[in-house]
């Protein structure tokens, strides 16, 4: 099953493309249907609010609103909302989260990140060390702190023999 999701950007645009309104009257359409829960609701909602505006407007904006309502002759904002909500896909987005998700889990069980090695500066590279000192402990170097780290990590799975050789 697919889930169908839409954004601000993706109305503002669908609205601009099929209404001739000022950027004021867009931005609160735009917030009338962001801010509802059901799609449904926001719908209907935004056909109130272009009813209503139609009401509103004064003798010297009738023959302008008279001239574009006749241009959009069959425009059903409903319709057209309805669409959009039906045919968005964000099953790619879906994927971006996992990926994200399995990378947090992975970082939160590196070594380096489960034991807190101390970092400090040894030479002219940077020593991530847990335990006493060198011999007793776990060590990474490198030219980063970042690289120490990795280097800490790719040590802490290494078997004692393969360390001492």
């Amino acid at each position: 099953m697919e889930t169908k999701i839409l954004n601000k950007e993706t109305i503002t645009f669908v609205l601009r493309e099929n209404l001739d309104i000022s950027d004021q009257e867009l931005y609160d359409l735009v917030e009338l249907v962001w801010n509802s829960d059901d799609h449904l609701e926001a719908i209907q909602m935004s056909n109130r609010y272009i009813l209503e505006r139609s009401f509103r407007m004064n003798d010297t904006y009738q023959p302008v609103y008279d001239a574009v309502r006749s241009r959009m002759s069959n425009f059903n904002a409903s319709e057209l909302i309805e669409r959009i909500v039906q045919n968005f896909d964000i099953s790619c987005e879906v994927e971006h989260v996992k990926q994200g998700y399995l990378q947090a889990s992975y970082e939160q069980q590196r070594p380096s990140t489960l034991f807190k090695p101390s970092l400090s500066i040894d030479g002219n590279q940077w020593c991530a060390l847990y335990g006493e000192d060198l011999q007793c402990g776990v060590a990474g170097f490198g030219d980063s702190p970042a690289k120490a780290m990795e280097d800490f990590d790719k040590e802490w799975v290494k078997n004692i023999t393969t360390k001492r050789s």
